[in-house]
């Protein structure tokens, strides 16, 4: 047993089903790669932080045992959901319209900016509640209490997608750096269609 009363094979299994979940691309990862090849890795990676950021706001409603709330209302899903779908749309719309001028030189407001836009599309699913919710207890331990083993889970959770988007951070960035301004404004615009259609797929995919 750890020290937070996880069995260790059950946490090798969470880490690797973890990365898992968190490597497959999706509006989180648009972002972070359209973000990096425009603006370079020090946005990217404050993208990353706020994707990151709110996978812990998820996770400590989970670990207080708030999230039922919003599941078992259907109507607060509901909003929650449709609110997420204006607002990867009008995110969508914003990164394809930039693809068109040059990035901001400043470094502070492209990282702030990032790192706010990444927050908020991390937020902008709740479905991605829904999902900690239920993955997270299939890991606890019975035979010790739950809330310390949710807190490190959800912790080495944090830790697992932020290195890894992190590296899709390095990868976006690489390839803006080998790519000339037209190639930067079509990546862009790639992450900007990946949003839409994460949009698409919250309005119409099956409720989680």
């Amino acid at each position: 047993m750890t020290p937070a009363g996880l069995d260790p094979g059950l946490l090798a299994g969470f880490v690797a089903v973890a990365a898992l979940s968190i490597a497959v691309p999706g509006p989180n990862v648009a972002l972070i790669l359209a973000v990096s090849a425009r603006e370079g890795l020090r946005a990217g990676l404050a993208a990353a932080l706020g994707t990151t950021l709110a996978h812990a706001g998820q996770i400590a409603l989970v670990v207080f045992g708030l999230a039922w709330i919003a599941q078992a209302w259907g109507a607060a899903f509901e909003v929650l959901r449709w609110i997420g779908v204006a607002w990867l749309l009008w995110l969508g719309a914003g990164l394809w319209r930039e693809a068109r001028r040059p990035p901001v030189r400043d470094p502070r407001q492209t990282a702030r900016r990032a790192a706010r836009r990444g927050l908020l599309v991390g937020l902008a699913n709740p479905k991605s509640l829904a999902f900690h919710a239920a993955f997270l207890p299939q890991f606890v331990e019975a035979s010790a209490p739950a809330g310390p083993q949710l807190a490190a889970l959800g912790a080495i959770y944090l830790c697992v997608a932020l290195a890894l988007d992190s590296g899709w951070a390095c990868l976006g960035s690489a390839g803006g750096r080998g790519a000339g301004p037209a190639a930067r404004a079509w990546m862009a615009r790639g992450g900007a269609a990946a949003l839409i259609g994460g949009a698409a797929w919250l309005a119409f995919g099956r409720r989680a």
